[in-house]
């Protein structure tokens, strides 16, 4: 139980750091936590983890945002999350952001 509380607190103090534009920062604690969660077997928070850990690569340009994204989005779908939005939306701004820069 404690493993699973020390996985929450590394998922929102990354959330925290990517929300100060932390990006380097934010990364290894959600990893972290994403790791704990997949040892955990709690398929809902390894791919919601997944997905703030897409978003924090595509803000740093990442190579391995897209498919990040791209398994969180089609487990949440899978999963029937309502964050399986979020993800599309987060796949298409990456989307865009690549055809802008070719």
């Amino acid at each position: 139980v404690i493993a699973l509380y020390q996985a929450v607190a590394r998922q929102q103090i990354g959330n925290d750091l990517a929300a100060l534009e932390r990006w380097d920062e934010a990364e290894a604690p959600l990893r972290q936590a994403l790791a704990a969660f997949d040892a955990a077997q709690m398929p809902v928070w390894v791919e919601q983890t997944r997905l703030d850990l897409g978003h924090v690569l595509s803000a740093m340009g990442h190579p391995e945002a897209r498919e990040t994204l791209r398994t969180a989005h089609d487990a949440l779908a899978a999963l029937k999350s309502p964050r399986q939005v979020e993800a599309a939306a987060a796949l298409r701004s990456l989307d865009e952001a690549t055809a802008g820069t070719a």
